[in-house]
């Protein structure tokens, strides 16, 4: 059992790396709330692919 609540602890580290990652990245480089921020890396990793918040530049297309 002690492997796998690992395997699991290193999984939820990674996704919340990934997406504090994501939600800063946005902030910066497209000036978004972190609201905004998260809701773009969140539809951005889950595949969803709604419209952006705002019109990316080419420095944001390339990030996402």
């Amino acid at each position: 059992m002690h492997w796998q609540f690992k395997r699991i602890l290193i999984l939820v580290t990674f996704l919340a790396l990934l997406l504090a990652v994501g939600t800063v990245g946005y902030m910066m480089l497209a000036d978004l709330s972190p609201l905004d921020a998260l809701y773009m890396t969140v539809i951005t990793l889950s595949t969803v692919g709604f419209k952006e918040v705002v019109e990316l530049n080419h420095s944001g297309k390339i990030f996402t």
